[in-house]
């Protein structure tokens, strides 16, 4: 990270669950780099028990830079309850800033974005504007990354809930979306938005289809 005041590094990653030690790994890599802060981008756990959050919460202490979470499918308890999240990391959905970049973290572990939250994040992105980079993040992406196009599958469940974001981060020129949710790595761009798709903290990883812009990380 460099000390030039408008400068600094982070990490994305996602869905360490039921990681058989590679997110161990992956935060002894982490803490070899210079990044300012790193975000986990949902599916921290594999069921979103108290006692599972409680084992990723071990895992997370050995990071050295300020760790900020994300809340995923597999993160909802058994009734599909995010109160064992919320326990543990406050609001499911929230901003911040940090120099000349705007952070926006949405809550669609349901696959789906409320009026509520859709509400708040319009005013998010309105105050975001005073700001030289914009970044969104979601667990499960506004369309299927594995191909080509504005495709659903392992996506949204609300198509329109998906336009509509579409639309408001090409609107308000959002500099990049991350999501994870899908198990590889996969890099485009959705209307004008581009998007990065990162899971790679833990669980396994498994092949796209042929011809798709994707590299496993």
């Amino acid at each position: 990270m460099s000390k030039n005041e408008s400068n600094f590094s982070f990490a994305v990653y996602g869905d360490d669950g039921n990681s058989g030690g590679r997110f161990d790994h992956l935060i002894k890599s982490l803490n070899g780099k210079n990044v300012l802060f790193s975000v986990d981008n949902g599916d921290l756990t594999t069921l979103g028990t108290s006692m599972h959050f409680g084992y990723f919460l071990i895992d997370a202490k050995q990071l050295k830079a300020p760790l900020l979470t994300n809340i995923g499918n597999h993160d909802l308890s058994g009734s599909g309850s995010e109160s064992n999240y919320i326990n543990v990391f406050g609001n499911p959905y929230y901003s911040f800033s940090e120099k000349n970049s705007y952070f926006i973290v949405l809550d669609d572990a349901n696959s789906d974005v409320n009026g509520t939250q859709m509400n708040w994040l319009k005013n998010e992105l309105r105050g975001s504007q005073n700001y030289k980079y914009r970044f969104i993040f979601m667990h499960i992406p506004l369309y299927d990354p594995k191909y080509n196009s504005t495709v659903e599958g392992l996506s949204l469940g609300n198509s329109t809930t998906a336009k509509t974001l579409n639309n408001l981060f090409d609107e308000y020129n959002v500099t990049m979306l991350f999501t994870s949710h899908i198990r590889g790595y996969f890099h485009g761009v959705w209307g004008k938005t581009p998007f990065i798709t990162t899971e790679g903290a833990g669980s396994p990883l498994s092949k796209p289809p042929v011809g798709v812009n994707s590299t496993e990380n």
